[in-house]
């Protein structure tokens, strides 16, 4: 995965070095910022093919679970904008536009899986900040179509087109999990 930790090797010296350390003001999803730092500082990667690790998603009181994602679902939304802003603030976002937004919106839409009223306001919420943001045509074009449909829909400001839009994305995710989220649909 793109956004996490554990499935990484890191020199300490290098961490040291570009003094690299987790954003203390989120308890959850700190890891997908720190790894936006190391990737903008990284010169050499290496990737290990085969799966060493077993992980467990949504185990109960986790923080993968509903009931922690449905507190914690304007920190998700805080960390989706952040990742933007980082590339933002280091001018690379034009560079890396694709890459950024891509995994931007599958965070927002990967945490979309909360009571409606919160989901009404987080929509919003990353309405207004996608407003404002520049994005070329060329790089929407390069989008998956899901995930570009609904970057038009959250500019555009249309929550009830949005919800239908994500209706079967939740579906299949409470598939995925054994029914733990089906309380929202």
């Amino acid at each position: 995965g793109f956004s996490t930790l554990w499935n990484r090797l890191y020199e300490r010296s290098f961490l040291e070095r570009h003094q690299l350390k987790f954003d203390e003001r989120f308890r959850i999803s700190a890891d997908l910022l720190f790894l936006q730092e190391l990737l903008a500082k990284a010169r050499t990667m290496v990737r290990v093919p085969e799966a060493l690790y077993f992980y467990r998603f949504a185990t109960p009181k986790s923080l993968t679970s509903y009931e922690v994602r449905n507190q914690q679902y304007l920190t998700h939304l805080e960390i989706t904008i952040e990742l933007i802003d980082f590339w933002v603030r280091n001018k690379l976002f034009s560079r890396y536009a694709q890459h950024v937004l891509l995994k931007a919106l599958r965070n927002f839409l990967w945490n979309t899986h909360i009571d409606d009223d919160k989901l009404s306001e987080v929509f919003e919420k990353f309405h207004a900040y996608l407003a404002k943001l520049s994005v070329s045509p060329v790089t929407l074009a390069k989008i998956p179509a899901f995930e570009r449909r609904a970057f038009q829909l959250l500019r555009s400001n249309d929550y009830p087109a949005f919800r239908r839009h994500i209706r079967a994305y939740r579906a299949k995710m409470v598939e995925a999990k054994g029914g733990e989220l089906s309380k929202l649909e």
